[in-house]
């Protein structure tokens, strides 16, 4: 499986080079125990991202990085 998608400023504009991460959590009967599942990957030119390779499941995603304006 994987997650796909693109990143827009509040503009939406594609957004290139912040990283994109994944996080699956799968909590055991011990709720301060914990097993993490995802990936990560930066965003193409055109603000596109894909993260292989993920176990089914449910993701959190977040993005960072430092948003840089387009040339006019």
């Amino acid at each position: 499986l994987s997650v796909r998608g693109v990143v827009v400023d509040a503009q939406d504009r594609p957004v290139a080079g912040v990283t994109v991460s994944a996080r699956e959590t799968t909590a055991s009967k011990d709720p301060r125990a914990s097993v993490s599942y995802g990936g990560s990957t930066a965003t193409e030119v055109d603000g596109i991202f894909e993260i292989p390779a993920l176990v089914a499941g449910t993701y959190e995603l977040s993005c960072y990085g430092q948003v840089v304006p387009p040339a006019e």
